[in-house]
């Protein structure tokens, strides 16, 4: 998902720091690590 989120940002040349994303309380209380993975890596765009 992160790299696919940065491809349409360079490819709509909109800067990171517009983004905002909503995450719903199901995917955290999933308490999977990829949920964690993926947020990190969101992060660091």
């Amino acid at each position: 998902m992160a790299c696919e989120i940065r491809a349409l940002l360079r490819e709509t040349h909109v800067p990171p720091r517009r983004l905002r994303i909503e995450i719903t309380e199901t995917a955290l209380m999933a308490g999977d690590y990829r949920v964690a993975a993926t947020i990190e890596r969101l992060q660091a765009l």
